[in-house]
């Protein structure tokens, strides 16, 4: 893993150079993982080319950020440090506002961890980095609470990932589901709904993996 560490970010730090720089690698990771997505498709989630959408990814980075959910590994191989990854985490609790309250106070397994996006840039991948990432995005939340991924069932590699470190198919949720809109309009995707025992339970096998290494 080289130099690398790991920062949290505030929203401050969320500059338009880094977004475009996030979007840019995004985009490579995802060509790579989804080979068979046209460059169009892929754009539409991930664009550094154009302004709104720009605007658009710094906005929900910001937010991310916001929550203290927005992680970014950072490699100093050179001299200057370089993103090389980044992790978009936060909680996500069912119900109305008074309903999420209690849940939150009373009941920390009804609190989903949801991890929104995790990237890696393509000549980082397989050597901890997104081991990592995960590992620090999750020891902001309680141990108690639910680790919850959505995958599509055409991305293998997270599909492999999430189910290594003790993700398993949500028991109401066996099958896979259609996301709308997510390449564009017309375009049909399938993703499943991961869910793990605990933060602690994820966690442990993160750290074991990491020693490891």
């Amino acid at each position: 893993m080289g130099n690398t560490i790991i920062e949290r970010l505030e929203p401050s730090d969320v500059s338009d150079e880094l977004t475009q720089y996030l979007q840019t690698m995004a985009l490579a990771a995802w060509s790579r993982a989804l080979p068979h997505r046209t460059v169009p498709e892929l754009l539409t989630q991930f664009n550094p080319y154009k302004p709104s959408h720009l605007e658009r990814a710094q906005s929900i980075y910001q937010s991310f950020a916001q929550e203290g959910g927005f992680l970014v590994a950072m490699e100093d191989s050179t001299g200057i440090a370089m993103p090389v990854g980044y992790l978009l985490i936060r909680e996500e609790v069912a119900g109305s506002e008074v309903v999420q309250r209690m849940r939150r106070r009373f009941h920390p397994g009804q609190v989903h961890v949801l991890i929104q996006h995790l990237v890696v840039a393509v000549e980082e991948q397989r050597k901890g980095t997104a081991t990592r990432l995960t590992s620090e995005g999750l020891e902001g939340f309680s141990e108690n609470q639910v680790p919850l991924a959505y995958v599509f069932q055409e991305h293998t590699l997270m599909m492999e990932g999430v189910q290594k470190y003790g993700y398993s198919l949500d028991p109401y949720n066996q099958k896979p589901t259609e996301l709308k809109g997510f390449f564009g309009p017309r375009v049909p995707v399938q993703q499943f709904r991961f869910t793990a025992p605990s933060v602690a339970s994820v966690l442990e096998r993160l750290r074991t993996d990491l020693e490891s290494a």
